[in-house]
């Protein structure tokens, strides 16, 4: 697995996304690129994710041809993309499709279904729900919603069992 974020201070050669965590299967170095993770404010989801898929798939391709291994993406955000200038909805919905990447989502905050409950507040979501479960199922992934940061890295313990079959280092 790897962490990646989006937004400022792009790294080894993405324009909008920052390697946080090269592909490791150490859950400490894990864990290090999720807590380096940062809200700066530019939201570039879409442009973000075409990079990654590229990168994924140059990867892949380079490195796991002998060896079946399962693709995806699991992107964690409280907001809709604000930022993105290269891609789109549709475009990354797209790509991924044609790469066989599904992307699962996991909404939190305002992308949470428990938005208006966690913020005591009538604004709606639903646009924002309505792209991300999109994404998600258009992929073949899913989409799941939480309301705390212990939630996140249970949700993402449950993934990461079923991306690998139970398979732990």
């Amino acid at each position: 697995m790897g962490v990646f974020d989006f937004g400022p201070g792009a790294t080894d050669g993405f324009s909008k996304t920052r390697v946080l965590t090269p592909y490791t299967s150490s859950i400490d170095e894990l864990q290090q690129g999720a807590s380096a993770t940062v809200s700066d404010g530019g939201t570039f989801i879409y442009d973000s994710l075409c990079e990654i898929l590229d990168y994924k798939n140059g990867d892949i391709q380079e490195h796991f041809q002998a060896t079946p291994i399962t693709k995806a993406i699991v992107l964690v955000s409280d907001g809709q993309d604000t930022e993105s200038t290269v891609c789109t909805l549709d475009s990354v919905i797209a790509k991924a499709k044609s790469l066989e990447i599904p992307i699962h989502v996991i909404g939190l905050g305002t992308a949470s279904e428990q938005f208006q409950e966690l913020f005591n507040t009538d604004e709606s979501n639903s646009e924002l729900i309505g792209d991300l479960r999109r994404l998600a199922n258009e992929t073949g992934g899913f989409y799941a919603s939480v309301s705390s940061e212990r939630d996140v890295v249970e949700l993402a313990e449950i993934i990461a069992v079923g991306l690998t079959g139970g398979y732990t280092t």
